[in-house]
């Protein structure tokens, strides 16, 4: 199956025979198309069609060169429009000083606005950057150093290319790769594992060879793939399922109408869930590849995230546990006070023991020692140290606190020994990992338990 992911079937040149575009992009094997809105008119447009087709999602945000006419009311609703339940990306959005059709500083203004709200929304972004990347990294590293999302039609060389993936976002390539005076694109496309790349028409510009000169459209993404395999010395299929692989990870397309358990049984344990975000960029991360475990559907939009009244009617009857974890596919401690509400009402009806998951940055998030509060509330914490030092740590783990991470993690290891029974830190076992020095920073220095994870 391929997937165009990024294209414009809101524009008025698709608005005489969308229908049997879309129906031509699925009899070429497309098996999603992403839409993306470049300002708030055009991305009601884009949920509209979203919401006709069963293979279309969409992608809302400010273009840089709608940014100039942005006001706060168009922020209110694009952030209104983001929660739809087909809308998986937030984009594109970036700086364009090519045609400088805003001015740069609004274009700025635009771009970091869009970051923040990505974020608090937990949104994928869509990056837009000609003849800005300095100044697209710059913004990029100084609002965070952990993204997921995508560099549409990517323009930067080899360099750039492996900066914007150590920065958490993929690559994507258009029909320019089937232009012969194209060979930069090659280059960087042969420089970039597979895993993080991703294909495109952005219909209706860009169209690939053989239909240079015509309309562009959805179906056209086989011909970049076929280059892009060309260029690769790979099977198309192959491409083609791991680019469509790649795309499923990031866009989460079958998110759509599903809604996420807050508890749900796993090893004989009640798990609760109260929150899919996290502070963390781990690549290893099970959530990845669609926020399943074991069956249950886990992925929490931030509108829906449970409060502690919530968490305690899905617990039931805790007494019926031998445990009860605070554990989804986010970091729990984001919801501190819903954590610590929830546990100290498990244990008023008759909680045996209650254990949370973490990635033990607590005190960060909420600026203070968080960690003495969950005396009396929680029986065990399981800490998710996974190296040995800070700059290991920040290569593995790609938190948002950048260096000021590690420290605050082995504080809130050291802080909540002493106010819980049972800690134990952990490590995954993925290369690079020095799984004996981490064992002794834990057991030794730290004087915890120390398990490895996977």
């Amino acid at each position: 199956m391929l997937v165009d992911s990024h294209c414009h079937l809101e524009w008025d040149s698709f608005d005489a025979d969308r229908d049997e575009v879309v129906a031509r992009a699925a009899a070429a094997g497309v098996g999603r198309i992403l839409t993306v809105g470049t300002n708030v008119a055009s991305a009601r447009v884009a949920l509209q069609i979203a919401e006709r087709y069963a293979n279309v999602y969409a992608a809302a945000g400010v273009h840089p060169h709608d940014a100039k006419d942005a006001d706060e009311n168009s922020y209110v609703e694009l952030a209104e429009l983001l929660r739809g339940p087909k809308v998986v990306a937030l984009g594109e959005i970036g700086l364009d000083f090519f045609k400088n059709y805003s001015p740069r500083e609004a274009q700025v203004a635009a771009f970091r606005r869009q970051l923040r709200l990505a974020r608090e929304l937990d949104l994928p972004l869509i990056i837009h950057d000609r003849d800005a990347h300095a100044e697209t990294l710059a913004i990029l590293r100084d609002e965070g150093d952990a993204y997921r999302g995508v560099f549409h039609c990517f323009a930067g060389d080899e360099k750039m290319a492996a900066e914007v993936m150590a920065l958490g976002f993929y690559v994507s390539f258009t029909g320019n790769i089937t232009f012969h005076e194209k060979m930069k694109a090659h280059r960087v496309l042969r420089a970039c594992p597979l895993d993080r790349v991703l294909v495109e028409t952005d219909a209706p510009f860009l169209t690939p060879q053989p239909h240079r000169g015509q309309r562009n459209e959805p179906a056209y993404v086989r011909h970049v793939a076929e280059q892009a395999a060309a260029v690769l010395a790979l099977p198309v299929e192959e491409l083609a399922a791991q680019t469509a692989a790649n795309a499923y990870a990031l866009f989460r397309f079958e998110h759509a109408g599903r809604r996420g358990e807050i508890a749900y049984e796993h090893k004989g344990a009640l798990y609760l869930n109260p929150t899919s975000r996290c502070v963390n960029g781990c690549p290893f991360c099970a959530k990845a590849p669609g926020f399943v475990l074991g069956g249950h559907y886990l992925y929490l939009p931030r509108a829906e995230e449970p409060d502690a009244a919530q968490l305690v009617a899905a617990a039931g009857d805790p007494s019926r546990w031998p445990e009860v974890v605070f554990c989804g596919f986010g970091e729990p401690t984001l919801r501190w006070q819903t954590v610590l509400e929830t546990a100290a009402e498990l244990k008023n009806r008759g909680a045996k023991r209650i254990r949370l998951n973490t990635n033990g940055l607590a005190n960060l998030i909420h600026g203070r020692a968080v960690a003495p509060e969950m005396r009396g509330k929680i029986d065990a914490v399981s800490v998710s140290l996974n190296a040995p030092d800070a700059a290991s740590y920040r290569a593995l783990c790609r938190p948002s606190f950048g260096d000021a991470a590690f420290p605050a993690v082995c504080e809130f290891i050291a802080q909540a020994r002493l106010v819980v029974p049972e800690v134990t830190a952990t490590a995954v076992n993925v290369p690079g990992v020095d799984l004996a020095a981490v064992r002794r920073l834990a057991e030794e220095t730290l004087q915890v338990r120390f398990r490895v994870r996977g």
